[in-house]
């Protein structure tokens, strides 16, 4: 296969700027058979039943734990499919077990980072911008952009994800998957807070 081919004699430039959206999947390593469809869920994996309630498209599991979700698009240039993004990676960041969201258009995809915390969206907000802090990677197939293609492919690949090179390699996106803004740290440190907030009224 291509991609067992790329990992072992590493793709010219030539090469992988031909991905497209209809092989990405296929290029990173998440063939069908290493994915699960959402209605798939509740009876491959049912004690992971409220992935669902995720309503991403497909999704991986790393062993036995979920760890990359993905959403398909037709264009990041329309605000409702941002929108999707946006909802389905709060949510993820609530359900608190998924690392990784990955959505795909037919000739770009964008990485974001499920442990980031949501920013709250407006009517007339700008979504990619409040997208911003929990995007981690984009790479567009039009571009010659090699070097966020290598990331892509050795970084965010199947083999990649499985192996833990997020967490040894490329130290810049390793920062910004900051584990202290998962839903359970947010909520003890809004506790927290809290109490210190009380504690000083108080003593007044």
């Amino acid at each position: 296969m291509l991609f067992i081919l790329g990992l072992l004699y590493p793709f010219n430039n030539s090469q992988r700027l031909i991905m497209q959206n209809d092989n990405i999947y296929n290029q990173l390593g998440y063939t069908s058979e290493f994915l699960t469809a959402n209605s798939e869920i509740a009876n491959l994996y049912p004690d992971y039943v409220d992935l669902m309630k995720l309503e991403a498209d497909k999704f991986y599991f790393s062993g036995d734990q979920p760890a990359i979700i993905f959403v398909d698009i037709k264009s990041f240039s329309n605000k409702e499919e941002l929108r999707r993004i946006a909802a389905i990676q709060h949510k993820a960041w609530n359900y608190r077990k998924i690392i990784l969201l990955f959505a795909l258009s037919e000739t770009e995809i964008r990485i974001y980072n499920c442990y980031e915390k949501p920013n709250y969206i407006k009517g007339d907000d700008d979504i990619n911008l409040k997208l911003k802090p929990a995007e981690l990677l984009r790479y567009d197939s039009t571009s010659s952009d090699i070097n966020t293609l290598n990331i892509l492919v050795d970084i965010f690949s199947r083999v990649g994800v499985d192996n833990g090179l997020l967490w040894t390699e490329q130290p810049e996106i390793r920062k910004k998957i900051d584990l202290q803004n998962r839903i359970d740290a947010y909520l003890v440190k809004s506790l927290i807070k809290t109490a210190n907030t009380l504690e000083k009224k108080w003593l007044r």
